[in-house]
């Protein structure tokens, strides 16, 4: 997945929402949150395309690696940029039981 992923960088395919979730729900599963991390913020400076899908995805790595307040920092910040929490997005706080 990571070689997909830096191929499409190199040969300068736009990288859309669905690519960067998708990234950093993998990293995440292999034990890389760190890295999951480095993708969100990358896509936040190359792409600027969150989505409440992405959002839900990279609060509840942050909350399964007790990020807490990393992760309710985000949930801040997804609702200061307007998108509004699905039902998914509650039961990930809900699951964390965070004072979001």
């Amino acid at each position: 997945m990571k070689y997909v992923f830096e191929q499409m960088q190199e040969k300068g395919l736009k990288i859309d929402a669905v690519t960067y979730t998708s990234m950093i729900h993998w990293l995440s599963n292999s034990g890389d949150v760190d890295g999951a991390v480095k993708i969100w913020e990358e896509m936040k400076y190359e792409c600027r395309c969150p989505t409440v899908v992405l959002y839900t995805t990279y609060l509840k790595i942050l909350f399964g690696d007790n990020r807490v307040k990393e992760a309710t920092d985000v949930y801040k910040e997804m609702l200061q940029s307007g998108l509004s929490p699905n039902c998914y997005t509650y039961i990930v706080l809900m699951e964390h039981g965070t004072p979001c």
